[in-house]
């Protein structure tokens, strides 16, 4: 009795190898597929707009975008589109890393470096 329930449990096990064996070949070249590469300008390119920042009012957002291919400030309502926006600055050979809106409103104060100084 022990032998045969040695031989079917021995059975059971190859039968079960062989299925697990069989369905695991078949993904294997699904698995070992490569996904696509995602563009590098995602990842380090300029984004079409960042750094977002409502004034104190609430009347007004700014925000950074290229300008003729360097980082600016542009200014918009908040109630209008982003293709009404405009520049506030305009510098074409360094970019505006960082604003901020005085307390009053009034004012977008900017840090910007000049000839890498």
């Amino acid at each position: 009795m022990r032998t045969q329930h040695f031989f079917a449990c021995l059975l059971a096990g190859a039968i079960l190898s062989v299925i697990l064996t069989s369905s695991t070949a078949a993904q294997t070249p699904a698995m070992n597929k490569m996904p696509p590469l995602i563009d590098r300008q995602h990842f380090f390119g300029d984004p079409e707009f960042s750094g977002a920042q409502i004034s104190p009012d609430g009347q007004f957002i700014a925000f950074l975008r290229p300008y003729k291919g360097t980082k600016n400030i542009w200014v918009k309502r908040t109630a209008e589109p982003f293709d009404k926006a405009r520049a506030v600055t305009a510098d074409t050979k360094r970019p505006v890393p960082a604003f901020f809106w005085s307390r009053d409103g009034k004012y977008i104060l900017y840090v910007q470096d000049e000839g890498g100084n």
